[in-house]
């Protein structure tokens, strides 16, 4: 975007010249308050020379150089929990991003998340780049209950995205036991000294202990 501040001068000029020192098309679009956008599509990867005159004099800064990329397919980068187990409160959870599907990888900050709790809040979340084409999006749910996290590149949302998920209560902490009366340990009975017909049915439930006896002699 150009800024005017001397509308009198005139409009502004604006050439741009790719890496094969082609030169594109581009529009100067008036925005009516004094400011001007310049709008040009790449046509192939690498350096592109943006030379700007005003009055016919080069703007401050001017030629300016910027580097075009391929685009990242988001719709290929996947995203999924890094272990299979239920999210606990306190714990952190952490989903793999892999962007090695595309043909290129998302840029350093363009990967972002947030995580939307039960009462509606928005937190944070970590993103560590592994250095391999893969990311670990790590958060901690604080509280119970359904919960969404929102992975996006560059503000387009990954396939999937939000991932919703429910966190519980978890650890021994958290384990409590309820009830009336004791527990108290029963001895086992005896071992029978003699065999047991096979008709035998006892009116109440047998528990049967089996020892090795030695032959005698």
């Amino acid at each position: 975007m150009l800024n005017n501040a001397f509308r009198h001068a005139g409009v502004p000029k604006c050439t741009v010249k790719g890496p094969k020192r082609k030169e594109i098309p581009v529009d100067v679009l008036d925005n009516g308050d004094g400011t001007y956008d310049c709008v040009f599509v790449p046509e192939d990867e690498g350096r592109h020379d943006i030379d700007v005159l005003f009055g016919g004099e080069p703007v401050p800064g001017s030629p300016f150089k910027v580097k075009a990329k391929k685009p990242v397919e988001v719709d290929k980068i996947k995203c999924q929990p890094k272990a299979d187990k239920e999210p606990i409160v306190d714990e952190e959870l952490v989903y793999a991003v892999d962007t090695r599907p595309t043909e290129s990888a998302p840029g350093e900050g363009l990967l972002n998340g947030s995580l939307l709790t039960p009462s509606g809040e928005k937190e944070p979340v970590k993103v560590k780049d592994n250095n391999d084409g893969t990311y670990d999006v790590c958060c901690v749910p604080k509280e119970p209950g359904p919960h969404e996290l929102a992975v996006d590149y560059d503000g387009v949302p990954l396939v999937g995205s939000p991932f919703k998920f429910d966190a519980v209560e978890g650890g021994a902490d958290k384990v409590k036991a309820y009830g009336k009366g004791k527990c108290q340990s029963t001895p086992h009975p005896p071992f029978p000294t003699h065999p047991l017909p096979v008709s035998f049915v006892p009116p109440f439930p047998l528990l049967i202990y089996l020892s090795q006896v030695g032959e005698k002699e």
